[in-house]
């Protein structure tokens, strides 16, 4: 898993992109009726493959492209209706978004065991290529890295990437990431400036895509290291979803992790997964994760998380 050796160059006829010029809507969204700030809700550009989502606290960033004519974006969130703001490059840079919660009444299930969540997770594998493009696709996208001290932000990564995405017959590392426009923000006291390199950048984003890259979650092999319990249905998108809880069975050598499958109940398409790192045994996840560290430092992570919609 070599995702910080460099980046991919995208194909010849994309270098016209390097002269678009972007504009950025930022803001939070929140609770319409408690006013809590709402975490992993989905910004997209409607009309186009451009989109971001919100971070813990209910923060996002949202670089457009001028040429795109973006009139409005959409915010999407399980438990809340879809809703979509008009917007303009003219948009105030920090606005606050609401949305409202919804109730969904679910038809009557049969609570399954941890044997048909197995099967349930073959079933929507041998679907994937109904499911999935098997033509490529260019996508537009948002990458942030961050690192803090204490409350204080200490280093900011940011870019609009470009992705090249091959069919899902073929292999994720024929995938390729281009950063169209980007930056770094580097606090300027000394004392802030770790050289620690953590295995992630803006190729993660391929990495991570389960469905295409099956070794991560879906490969039948790995089904025998995990646990699986059913969890309630619920709702994305305004689309019933089967859920899956997951969690190690086994001690390997490297981490594994725990988390959650929505698989569509109409089409089998894995919908989202949010999963972790099992931190059980730290030094264990800082050898899969820590790529370099200067001497004498101590590193301790609390939490790998990761969420793909």
């Amino acid at each position: 898993m070599l995702l910080l050796g460099g980046l991919f160059l995208l194909l010849p006829d994309l270098q016209a992109q390097n002269d678009e010029k972007f504009y950025t809507i930022r803001g939070e969204v929140k609770d319409m009726r408690t006013k809590k700030k709402i975490e992993y809700v989905t910004v997209s550009a409607v009309g186009t493959s451009v989109g971001t989502i919100t971070n813990e606290d209910g923060e996002f960033v949202l670089k457009l492209s001028d040429t795109l004519s973006v009139s409005e974006i959409e915010f999407s969130c399980m438990g809340y209706y879809n809703t979509r703001v008009p917007v303009s490059i003219n948009n105030p840079k920090n606005q606050v978004f609401y949305l409202t919660s919804r109730t969904i009444s679910l038809q009557e299930i049969e609570v399954l065991g941890w044997e048909n969540s197995i099967k349930l997770l073959e079933a929507a594998i041998e679907k994937i290529d109904k499911n999935y493009s098997l033509t490529p696709n260019m996508l537009t996208g948002f990458y942030r890295e961050t690192a803090q001290k204490g409350r204080k932000y200490i280093n900011i990564s940011e870019a609009v990437i470009g992705i090249y995405k091959d069919s899902y017959k073929e292999d994720f590392e024929r995938d390729r990431v281009r950063i169209l426009k980007g930056r770094k923000l580097i606090s300027p006291n000394r004392k802030d400036t770790l050289a620690v390199k953590l295995m992630g950048g803006p190729t993660l984003s391929t990495y991570l895509d389960i469905v295409k890259n099956p070794t991560v979650l879906l490969d039948k092999e790995v089904f025998a290291y995990y646990n699986y319990k059913p969890g309630e249905t619920t709702s994305i998108d305004n689309r019933l979803q089967y859920v899956v809880h997951f969690s190690p069975k086994l001690l390997l050598p490297i981490p594994l992790y725990s988390g959650t499958f929505y698989i569509d109940q109409e089409t089998l398409s894995f919908t989202r997964v949010e999963f972790e790192l099992d931190m059980r045994d730290k030094e264990k996840v800082i050898n899969f994760i820590l790529l370099h560290k200067p001497a004498g430092l101590r590193f301790s992570p609390e939490e790998v998380s990761y969420f793909v919609s």
